[in-house]
């Protein structure tokens, strides 16, 4: 009979080491020694530490002899100025056989980006052939050029720096790597270093048959080519530049342009990707692609609308039925807050599960006037939207020119905005508000089919909701009703 948890089999022993945090293993590691022989290897299977911290980390694990039990390694470089590494890191990765998921991130300057000449860079080649995941983003070096074999990707990221030219070694290594992972690759993120394949008219030597996932930005690319090398992509995503340059700190000279054969962004008259269900970019684009593909799921981020100059929405849905819509819509401080501007939209937006708006307003006292609007707004949405399940609104000032609004004078309750939307909406399930006005904050609300009741729960339980009704939802929806 065991008299304490060291003494479990292993299988028992494991199941209560994975529910454990890394405080409270490291306090049943500490407490004797054979807490420590039990339960250090799982301190490092999942390990996140610094450019400094590296040294010590690498010494600790070749000291236990602790490599192999590395399932998850996560440097976080910084800013590179030509970072260099201590020798003893390649002992630890050539070790590590184990290891599934490695992110490299780094942030460079301009001139930072440049150095590829450090003396001691990080040891690309020692990367375990075992991983399945594999994230690098900033100043690399020469790291790309240095990856050994890995033929069993499923998710890759690759953000360096941009390059100066088109088909440069570092382009050509990562349709390298790309390459070598093809028949297993279901994900993957790419920067402005793009595989030159996809910059040619020729037919590319290989396809990634498994991706259903991709990711791109800042460049220009055929979606001939994409097809081509991508067929079966589900979901697409253009990223927005400026998410990046906090990454790699180097603005694009050129935004991104995914052109068909006359190089505009027209989409070819014909479908490109079959299976293609969710897209996120700018908003003329995802009305071409709407015309010929079987869109569930749009996002638009190329930046902002003014909320008169939402007519091409009422032409995306009317190309599609559309479950999630995520969009931002800019408020001028002079315009009539009401919701006329949304009279010719609403009526095509009935099959709406999911509805992320961004509402940024110039004035403070046009804020005011909206956060107003929010008790009246559900009652003239209430007959568009009657399958919606989630509604998420961010509204936020800009340029406010005064901190105090004499508008309403009585402090706004979120339950009354919530209670009135829950009333007025009973296919609604949960309720987001992160309101930038009179500290109101960011709040999650469940809301109870019977009677328009309603519950403020957990950001966890908000945040799970939130990621069901905006990514899978409509993917259950479409094969249903597929079947």
């Amino acid at each position: 009979m065991p008299t304490n948890v060291f003494e479990l089999d292993s299988d028992t022993s494991s199941l209560i080491y994975n529910l454990l945090d890394s405080s409270t293993l490291r306090a049943l590691s500490n407490s004797s020694r054979d807490g420590f022989v039990c339960v250090t290897p799982w301190l490092v299977r999942k390990v996140n530490i610094s450019l400094e911290q590296v040294p010590a980390f690498c010494h600790f694990a070749l000291k236990y002899d602790l490599c192999a039990d590395i399932m998850n390694l996560r440097l976080n470089v910084g800013i590179s100025r030509g970072a260099t590494y201590d020798p003893i890191l390649a002992k630890v990765l050539e070790r590590a056989i184990n290891m599934t998921h490695f992110a490299h991130l780094a942030v460079n300057t301009r001139r930072a980006s440049r150095r590829d000449d450090v003396e001691n860079p990080f040891p690309f080649e020692s990367l375990p052939p075992s991983l399945l995941s594999l994230k690098l983003v900033g100043s690399l070096g020469t790291g790309l050029e240095r990856l050994q074999t890995m033929t069993k990707l499923a998710h890759l990221v690759l953000l360096p720096p941009p390059p100066a030219e088109y088909n440069t070694p570092r382009e050509r290594a990562v349709e390298a790597v790309i390459r070598k992972s093809a028949c297993t690759l279901e994900s993957l993120t790419l920067g402005h270093a793009l595989p030159p394949s996809l910059r040619t008219t020729d037919v590319p030597t290989f396809a990634c048959k498994k991706l259903h996932h991709l990711c791109i930005s800042g460049t220009s690319v055929s979606q001939e080519q994409l097809a081509l090398m991508f067929p079966n992509l589900k979901s697409l995503e253009i990223m927005d530049d400026s998410m990046i340059e906090v990454l790699v700190d180097q603005t694009p000279e050129s935004s991104f342009v995914l052109y068909g054969a006359d190089e505009h962004r027209e989409c070819p008259p014909r479908m490109l990707f079959p299976n293609l269900q969710s897209f996120c970019g700018p908003h003329d684009l995802a009305l071409n692609l709407s015309r010929y593909h079987p869109l569930c799921r749009i996002v638009l981020n190329e930046g902002t609308f003014r909320a008169t100059e939402l007519s091409f929405l009422s032409d995306i849905l009317l190309n599609l039925t559309i479950r999630s819509l995520t969009l931002d819509v800019r408020v001028p401080g002079s315009i009539v807050v009401s919701g006329t501007t949304f009279d010719h939209i609403l009526p095509l937006a009935r099959h709406l599960a999911f509805l992320s708006l961004h509402i940024g307003v110039f004035e403070y006292e046009t804020c005011c006037r909206l956060v107003d609007c929010l008790l009246q707004a559900a009652t003239f949405l209430s007959p568009y939207l009657q399958d919606l399940r989630y509604f998420r609104l961010r509204l936020e000032t800009y340029n406010s020119t005064s901190d105090i609004c004499h508008h309403n004078e009585a402090p706004i309750k979120l339950d009354a905005i919530v209670g009135a939307w829950a009333a007025a909406i009973p296919s609604l399930r949960y309720i987001e508000l992160d309101v930038d006005h009179r500290k109101l904050g960011h709040s999650f609300w469940r809301v109870s089919p019977q009677h328009g009741m309603f519950l403020q729960v957990s950001k966890e339980e908000g945040l799970s909701a939130r990621n069901w009704y905006d990514t899978a939802e409509w993917k259950e929806n479409h094969n249903l009703s597929g079947s």
